[in-house]
C-alpha cells in the first residue's frame, strides 16, 4: 500500500519493489517469476511490477507478455472475460523435438561443417591457459569505447552497402583483424556467435509467435585472418574486403 506517500515516494516504492523482485529470483529453486502490486489509492489504479530472471523470458517474450496483459486488462475493464491467443508450441515441446532430432540422428550430417568450423583454431585468448581457478565471473573487467558519429555511420549504412553485407560481418571481420593485430600473427579466430534462436524452420511445424521462453542460439564462427599489414587495414586496403567476404561466406555457410 503506497497510497500514503506523494508521486516521488511512489516512484521510489517501484524501484524498490523491482530491486527486492530481483533479489528475491533464485532458479536454483525454482524461483524465476514475481510480481508485486503497488495499490495507490484514492481511485487510481494501481502499479505492477513483473520481474522474470532471463532463464525463462527473453526480449521477444516480453513483447508477448506486455501484450497479453494490456489486452487481458482491457478485456477485464471491459467486464468481459480474459481470452489470450493460443500458444502454437510450448518450450517445453521446443526443447523435446530438438532432443528427439539429436536421438534420430537427423542432425548427423551438420557434423563435419562444426567440426571444420573450430578445427585448428588457435583458442588461447591471452599469454597463458585458463585457469579454472582464477579466470572467474567476479574477476571479469569491462573497457567501454564511445565510437564517432562518422565511425558509427560507416560501420552501420556505408560499409555494408559497399561491401554487400549486414553490420555482423562488418563487425566479426573487424574483431578477427584486431585480434591478429594483438597477437602479432595471422591465423583463424573462431568466436561464439549469440542468435536469437527462434528458428521454427528447424522443427517442423513450428509456431513460436507466442510462445514465452529463454530461446537462444549459440554458434561457432571461424573468422579466417592472415598475417595483415595495419598500415594496409586501417587504409581500408584489399585485405579487409577479402575477410569481409570470407567471413560473409562462412556465415553463409
Amino acid at each position: 500500500d503506497v497510497s500514503g506517500v506523494g508521486v516521488d515516494g511512489q516512484v521510489e516504492a517501484v524501484r524498490a519493489a523491482a530491486v527486492e523482485a530481483r533479489a528475491w529470483l533464485d532458479p536454483s529453486v525454482g524461483r524465476v517469476v514475481r510480481a508485486v502490486w503497488l495499490e495507490r489509492g484514492g481511485g487510481r489504479s494501481g502499479v505492477l511490477v513483473l520481474v522474470a530472471h532471463h532463464l525463462v523470458v527473453d526480449g521477444v517474450s516480453w513483447r508477448v507478455v506486455l501484450g497479453d496483459l494490456a489486452e487481458g486488462w482491457a478485456q477485464v475493464r471491459s467486464g468481459g472475460r480474459v481470452e489470450l491467443g493460443v500458444v502454437g508450441t510450448s518450450l517445453r515441446g521446443w526443447a523435446a523435438a530438438l532432443a528427439e532430432q539429436g536421438r534420430r540422428g537427423e542432425r548427423a550430417g551438420e557434423v563435419e561443417l562444426w567440426s571444420r568450423m573450430v578445427r585448428g583454431a588457435d583458442v588461447l585468448v591471452g599469454s597463458r591457459a585458463v585457469d579454472g581457478a582464477v579466470d572467474v565471473f567476479g574477476r571479469v573487467e569491462s573497457v567501454g569505447s564511445r565510437a564517432s558519429v562518422s565511425v558509427s555511420r560507416a560501420l552501420l549504412t556505408e560499409v555494408p552497402s559497399v561491401l554487400g553485407v549486414g553490420v555482423q560481418e562488418v563487425l566479426l571481420a573487424a574483431f578477427g583483424l584486431a585480434v591478429a593485430r594483438w597477437r602479432g600473427r595471422g591465423g583463424p579466430v573462431v568466436v561464439d556467435v549469440e542468435g536469437h534462436g527462434r528458428n521454427e524452420d528447424a522443427v517442423r511445424g513450428a509456431d513460436l509467435s507466442r510462445t514465452v521462453g529463454w530461446f537462444t542460439s549459440v554458434y561457432p564462427v571461424r573468422v579466417p585472418v592472415e598475417s595483415v599489414s595495419w598500415d594496409e587495414v586501417r587504409a581500408g586496403g584489399a585485405v579487409v574486403g577479402r575477410v569481409v567476404r570470407e567471413v560473409k561466406e562462412t556465415l553463409r555457410s
